[in-house]
């Protein structure tokens, strides 16, 4: 799964770091990003002789000018609420905001859980020494496979799941994911893209379809870090899936919002906005380009984001000397806040429904937990 920025050095540096391949997420991927107060343009070109990659996007769009200002009147300090000596992570809201779907590797593989925010556990001393025996999480299904990226239909009867249980099929002895769905009112799971190039981050855009990320436009013979994201909307009833973007783009963190209208992280490490139903100009090559309308300056590149559409109001990632930290972003009003999450790299955060709350996963001895603080706005 590629999320990291196509900087070799420092990529495959990273994945030193984590202890992660691309191709096995993990609960704390998050690109290798610039600190917020460098104003050098990031150069993301491959130097690879088997590959010539696109220019990055910062040296071709126009810049934005953020305000450093209040976005909410108030947050409440971070709250933890997963422990133990396992990874969780990757956690969503359900649609009525009382649940939280994360996956965790308590039971050695990747496993989807649901956490119940109306029995929270507040501290871990009623808990056993590995912490896993938490009463107010459960195992929403098992399998012996992968299982990662889970997020609710948005009438939250089903829930969207990448996993790597079809690996065989294809003849591969590594972690290769497809997207599947899983129905609560009985149990059963169903495979919705079927490639042997990795599909993953679904993102639900109705009752019907949704929205994930491909490499199979990347060529198979390609090294792990060399492939590109493609961009496609799927649907539940198995129809083919529809291509929204191809690897020239390569993005990643995709947000959908409504109409035809798209927020995602270019490989340059900016937030961008795309229109599908806006005319594209022509580039100077004769071809089509993309109208993409920059959310966030070059010297702010980010992580991974999520948008609360209610509120205008975008929670995302970036890097602050050797820390990942949590920004909020006023679509109303172009400005922005650092949150304060304490000690800890922020990975993957999310917020509420009704966007009075950022999920978000954070390490405590040497584990990933996850977090939530609460916001007045």
């Amino acid at each position: 799964m590629k999320i990291f920025t196509l900087s070799i050095i420092l990529t495959l540096s990273f994945l030193m770091v984590v202890g992660c391949s691309r191709t096995k997420p993990s609960v704390t991927p998050e690109p290798v990003v610039d600190t917020i107060a460098d104003s050098a343009t990031v150069d993301t070109t491959v130097k690879d002789t088997a590959v010539v990659d696109v220019a990055t996007e910062a040296d071709t769009l126009q810049e934005v000018a953020l305000t450093e200002a209040k976005v909410v009147t108030s947050f409440t300090a971070p709250e933890q609420l997963t422990f133990g000596k396992a990874d969780n992570g990757i956690g969503t809201f359900t649609p009525d905001g009382r649940k939280l779907l994360f996956q965790s590797n308590k039971d050695g593989v990747w496993q989807v859980y649901e956490l119940n925010l109306d029995q929270l556990v507040l501290d871990s001393t009623s808990l056993d020494s590995t912490g896993l025996n938490q009463p107010n999480v459960r195992k929403l299904f098992d399998s012996p496979y992968n299982d990662e990226f889970p997020v609710s239909t948005p009438d939250g009867s089903r829930v969207i799941f990448v996993s790597d249980r079809d690996r065989d099929a294809y003849s591969l002895s590594d972690y290769q994911g497809n997207i599947y769905i899983y129905n609560r009112s009985d149990a059963a799971v169903q495979r919705l893209t079927d490639s042997p190039a990795d599909d993953w981050y679904p993102i639900p855009v109705d009752n019907e379809s949704f929205i994930f990320l491909s490499e199979r436009d990347s060529p198979a013979d390609y090294p792990d870090y060399l492939l590109r994201n493609s961009l496609y909307k799927g649907y539940y009833d198995n129809r083919s899936p529809e291509k929204l973007l191809g690897t020239d783009y390569d993005p990643s963190s995709p947000i959908y919002v409504d109409g035809g209208k798209l927020f995602f992280r270019t490989n340059a490490g900016r937030l961008v906005e795309y229109d599908s139903k806006q005319p594209s100009p022509e580039d100077t090559t004769g071809g089509t380009a993309l109208a993409l309308k920059p959310l966030t300056p070059t010297t702010m590149h980010c992580g991974l984001t999520a948008f609360n559409k209610g509120a205008n109001l975008v929670a995302l990632t970036a890097k602050i000397g050797d820390r990942y930290k949590l920004f909020l972003l006023d679509n109303n009003t172009q400005s922005y806040e650092l949150i304060e999450t304490g000690d800890g790299e922020i990975r993957y955060p999310q917020l509420s429904p009704d966007g009075t709350q950022v999920l978000f996963s954070r390490e405590v001895s040497e584990h990933f937990q996850l977090f939530r603080i609460t916001l007045t706005k």
